[in-house]
Formats: C-alpha cells, structure tokens, sequence
C-alpha cells in the first residue's frame, strides 16, 4: 500500500525567480539543446514523407529528445559541504537540511524540471522489512563485517547502538512503525517543514505535536524525490545527493554505489582543510572504477582558507598526487569554490558572511576596497558556474552526443525504408506485382532474422561473460594465495602478536582491469553481431521486394556503455585500519590453522564483491544489449510495415499520391535528409579532453 499525503500546512510556495547570473556557466547545455532542436527539425520533415508506423517511431524519438535529463551524483564525507552545494546549484538555500541524522541512509534527488513553472511534489520511500531488518541486526554490513574478524567490542557497541535507534524509531512512529516499512508518502506540495521530517535528525517529541516532528520519518527513510522548477536550464538535470561516507554506517556504502551506477557525472566534493585525508580513500575506491571524464573532484570551504591563492596550486598537487598513489582517476577535473558564497549570493548580499570568509572572499577576488561585492562577482568565485559549465560540457560531449548518434542512426534507417518504400510504389504504378514474397514468407523471413540475431547476442554475451568470470576466478585465486603467504611469512618473521597489514586494491585492480578488457572484447563482439543483422535485414529487403538494393544499407544500432564496475570499490576488512587481527588472530592456535581461518575470512569477505560483478553486473549488461537489439527490430518492423503497405496500395492511388513526377519529387527530399542526417561529429569532445587536462 502506498501512502499519499498532502502538507497540511500553508499552500505551496510560487516557483523562484533565478537570479540572472545563475545563467552563468549554462552555455553547453543550451549548445545541446540547439543540436537537439536542428535534430528535431529533421525528424518532423521525415514524417512529412512516412507513414503511419514510421510516424508513431519518429514521436518516440522526438519524445525521447524532450525526456532527456541526466543524473548528476555528489558524494563526499560529511561536513564537506555536499548538501550546501547541492542547494546553491539548485538556487534554493536551505532547501535541503544540513543537519541530517547521522543513521540515516537517505539519497535525496532534487528534479529540476525544465517543463514546472511552479514547484512540485515530493515523494519519500521507506525500507522494506527484510532491509530495515538486516540494517538494524548489527548495523547493517559493518556488523556483518565485525562479526566476521571478531571484533566483539565494535559490534556489540554497534549492536547497542542500533538498538536505541530501533526504539527511538518505534516511539516516535508508535503502532504505525511495521505497516510504514516498504511504503511511501507523497506530497503534492511541499516545504521545508516537510522535507525535515524525513531526512533530519530526530528527537522525542510530544504525541499532540502535529507540526514539529523533524526527523518523525528519517530512521526509515531510504530515498527522497523532491521536483522543482529550474528555468536557467533548457533541459532536466537530477542532482543526487548521497550520505556522508566518514562513519560507520557502511550500508551507506551501499546505496552510494548504486547511485553512482545509475549517474553518468560524479561530482565529490571535498573540504579545503582535509582535502583527502585517510577516510577520504573510501572516495576514492568509489570513484576509481568510473571512466575520469566522468569525475569532477570540486574542493569546497575555500572561504575557510586564509590565503586561497597561495594555498590552491599547494591542495590541487597534494590532490593529484594521493590520487596517482592510489589508483585514483588520472588527472581528473579539480574545482575550487565555496558552497556559502554561492548561498551568499543567492540570498543577494555578503553582509551575512562571517568575517574570515568576506576577507578571503576580498582576497580570492584580489578585491582589497571596502566596496560591496556583487551577488554577480560572489556567485562566479563560488566556483558553481564553473562546476555547471564543466557539467554541461560533459553531457555535452558523452550522453549527449551518444544520444544524437543513436537518434541519427535509427533516423537515417527509417529515410532508407521511405526510400526503399519509394521505389515500391513506383514499381507498384508500372505492375501490379512486385512482391517476390507472399505475407506469411516475409513475415518469415524477418522472424528468421531475428531469430538469428538474437541467438548470436546471446552466444556473444556468453561466450564474453563466462571468458571475463574465468579471468576473475583466477584473479581471486592469486590473491587469496598471494595474501596467505605474506601472513606465513610475516608470522615467520614476527609472529602471531605483531601488527600486520594487506591491502585489498591489487585485487581490486585485477578486477577493474578484467572489466576493462571485457568492456572493450563485448563492444567488438556486439558489434559483429548488430552489423550482421544490419546487413541481414538489408539482404532481406532484396529478397522480398524486386528492387535495388545495392545502394541500401541499414545503420546497425549505437553500442550502449556499460555500467562502471563501482562494486568492486565496496569496503571489505582489509581495508580496515583497526586493531580487529591481534584480536581475532589470538583464538587460532598453530599457524596452519590461522593460514586457513584467515583464507576462508577473505575469499567469503571478496566472493561476494565478486559475484555481484559477476552475476548482478553481467546480467544488467545482458538486458542493456537485449533492449538495445530489441528496439532496433521493432523499429525496423515499423518501416517494413509501412514499405509493405505502400505496396498493396491501388495502382489509382498510387498515381494520385506518388506519380512518377511526385516521385521523383519524393526521392529527391529523401536524399537531401540523408545528407543533413550524415552530419560530421561534433568537436565537444575534443574540446572536453582539453578541459579535463585544465
């Protein structure tokens, strides 16, 4: 059952007025929008020439073109200022609470919708009980994680822990708790008051308190959608802020990666004054199987710094040189900001800064008057029109241009039917048969295209998955016997009491290599097996009609990207700096049996990393290509459909519609499409690997 709320509180508020520096740094995102709408214009000159299924395909993609909206993921610790910078970007400060509880796991995803003029719903989903359940038996996987290496002490402080949280919780929901689990609550309109129910840390309060209950929600809180207007954008962004990582609740982890995932951008934010500091290498196990044009590293609180232009050039090494030893994303985008100017200038004055920040703000600025600072010049030292221009060229220049391909293609395809569908009715006005084939053989002979297509992808998915989860198995294999023998020697060397440690990230690094080369081994042998069907169904144009088909050619459909491999970034003991060894290593007698203990430990610890790589990854890729090669058959039955009707079309009709003259006519506007469809690529990106090496 879900639950369907409304604020009982004053009406919803009219949507805000941007301010018109926020324009600023939104010129790729409007460039996009051009190439979307010259895209657009030629779409709505091919359906002038097709027909009816031809038609309902051409509003897909037109309709897929005004959908178009990309999720942009902010991740960092807590107190970096992510949820700040999250509200700045969306031009409403304090939109989102700062102030959230320190359990929850909450991923909140502002929607700021071009198409709103006014602000809109909000929705709120709960855990389900299986999930609530393993959350609050020992804190999720960190519980899981101490009871493995027998770390008693941490887990039954966690198991304490949670257990207060489990009973706040209960009190503060009363006999409501159990049927809430797995619901949601949405709300038509919503304010702040709202949002601080299900996402801030909460107190005890009064049963007869119906308006202050902050945080009543937010121990059971698992996402938030929140949609708001946004008119300096010509199209939809979705910003996701994700939980703080710098605590123990690792079942953050967890939904930080599936964010990540379903994003194409990763904005982590850092703070100045611990720009990356030993917690913050969890960020970078998260960000490092992500492609690092797709990684922005934004360092906020520069407003915090003393000297920002000394210090700078000083942090922005020190960045890249923890990332280079720790095979973090090479030479990612750096940007240097501060979320509170940007909330400065939004609320349209810096007389509410402190005064250390408006003399680094005075010195950032090389500012040294006492003249007031514009909301203008805060907003571009604030660093988000920076962030929003390097955004929009990332778009730009990946998901983008891979959409415009994609939409050439199959637009290109559906010009050649109509071409194709030309020829026939030409034939059809000089003959009364020009089918080869009867109904049910074309119909045949398409299904057995089909049929063969689909049977190779999926000899081609196999025969690459089972060669990748052979590579991981004896990539774990070398680990587990490599680690092994660094424990008997180090027992040889200073025994079972001495501190010893292994780092996980030579696995993680076979790991992300073996993707890498499955990525690159599944795209060739896609490939094979969408030009092959191409050329299949080419051929097959030939055999059912008495037409030329040597000049016709079907464009095989665009190769999809893979999602990153981000699981594998998942923390496992070894990664944990904790005193957990001498603890558990003591309760095993001889070092044959401490040698076992310990090679069961870490193969159960990373064969579950590994399987979700292997069985939950691989399989979502498998339904991305199977979707892929089902919407280009469909949409290639949509223009056969239309070629077969013009064929069975009346002789007088077709003189009426298409006589040789219209024609001729026809074809001649066709070729012309065509050659606005065979547009060269665009340079963006070009021009995106330049900005990357800024």
């Amino acid at each position: 059952m879900n639950v369907a709320t409304q604020f009982d509180g004053d009406d919803h508020a009219p949507a805000i007025a941007r301010p018109a520096f926020m324009h600023a740094g939104t010129d790729p995102f409007h460039e996009l929008v051009d190439e979307f709408g010259d895209l657009k214009e030629v779409l709505n000159d091919i359906e002038c020439l097709s027909g009816a299924e031809t038609a309902r395909e051409l509003d897909k993609m037109r309709k897929g073109i005004d959908r178009f909206t990309q999720e942009i993921t902010f991740i960092g610790q807590i107190k970096a200022g992510k949820t700040m910078l999250v509200n700045a970007m969306a031009g409403r400060p304090g939109l989102l609470p700062s102030d959230v509880n320190p359990w929850t796991s909450v991923v909140t995803s502002l929607h700021m919708d071009t198409q709103r003029s006014t602000d809109g719903g909000a929705e709120f989903r709960f855990f389900e009980a299986d999930e609530w359940d393993r959350l609050m038996s020992g804190a999720g996987r960190l519980g899981e994680v101490s009871e493995r290496i027998g770390a008693e002490d941490e887990y039954a402080r966690l198991v304490e822990q949670t257990a207060e949280m489990r009973e706040m919780s209960k009190a503060r929901l009363g006999r409501s708790f159990e049927r809430l689990l797995g619901q949601k609550h949405s709300f038509e309109h919503f304010d702040t008051d709202v949002i601080r129910r299900y996402v801030c840390l909460g107190d005890a309060f009064a049963a007869d308190d119906a308006r202050n209950r902050q945080g009543q929600y937010a121990d059971i809180t698992k996402s938030a959608d929140i949609y708001l207007p946004m008119d300096v954008l010509p199209y939809s962004l979705v910003l996701r802020d994700t939980p703080g990582l710098n605590d123990t609740f690792l079942m953050r982890e967890q939904v930080t990666i599936r964010a990540i995932r379903d994003s194409r951008i990763c904005v982590v934010v850092l703070s100045a004054q611990q720009a990356l500091n030993t917690v913050d290498l969890g960020l970078i196990r998260l960000i490092s199987s992500i492609k690092s044009r797709q990684v922005v590293l934004f360092v906020n609180r520069i407003d915090e710094l003393s000297e920002p232009a000394r210090e700078l050039p000083r942090i922005k090494q020190s960045l890249l040189r923890t990332l280079a030893d720790s095979n973090g994303p090479e030479n990612p985008r750096i940007i240097f900001g501060s979320a509170l100017w940007a909330t400065a200038a939004l609320d349209g004055s810096t007389d509410t800064l402190p005064g250390p920040s408006l003399l680094t703000l005075r010195d950032y600025l090389d500012d040294p008057t006492d003249a007031d600072i514009s909301p203008q010049d805060c907003w571009a030292a604030s660093g988000v029109p920076e962030l929003y221009a390097c955004i929009g060229r990332r778009i730009q220049s990946g998901p983008g241009q891979k959409a415009i391909s994609s939409i050439r293609k199959r637009a290109t395809n559906m010009v050649l039917g109509l071409q194709a569908s030309t020829q026939v009715a030409g034939l059809t006005a000089k003959s009364d048969q020009i089918l080869k084939l009867t109904d049910d053989r074309v119909a045949s002979r398409i299904a057995q295209v089909e049929a063969t297509a689909q049977t190779a992808l999926d000899a081609a998915l196999t025969r690459t998955f089972d060669g990748f989860g052979s590579r991981i198995d004896r990539a774990h294999i070398n680990f587990l016997n490599r680690a092994v023998e660094a424990l008997l020697q180090h027992l040889d060397s200073y025994g079972e009491h001495e501190a010893w440690n292994y780092s996980p990230d030579g696995l993680r690094l076979l790991a992300r290599s073996a993707y890498s080369a499955m990525s690159v081994s599944l795209k060739r042998e896609v490939t094979d097996v969408f030009t092959k069907v191409s050329a299949d169904l080419t051929a097959a144009y030939g055999d059912i009609f008495d037409v030329d088909a040597g000049h016709f050619k079907i464009e095989a459909p665009e190769i999809p990207d893979l999602p990153p491999p981000v699981t594998i970034a998942k923390t496992i003991i070894l990664d944990i700096s904790t005193p957990w060894w001498k603890t558990w290593s003591r309760k095993r007698r001889g070092y044959s049996v401490l040698s076992s203990d310990f090679r069961a430990l870490i193969e159960g610890e990373t064969d579950s990393i590994l399987k979700d790589l292997k069985i939950v990854q691989l399989a979502e890729i498998r339904e991305i290509m199977q979707g892929t090669l089902r919407e280009f058959l469909a949409e290639q039955n949509s223009i056969l459909a239309d070629i077969l009707a013009r064929s069975n079309v009346g002789v007088d009709d077709l003189n009426t519609l298409y006589g040789l003259n219209q024609q001729a006519e026809r074809s001649d506007m066709l070729n012309i499409l065509l050659n606005e469809l065979d547009a060269p690529a665009d340079a963006s990106a070009d021009e995106e690997l330049q900005d990357g090496n800024q």
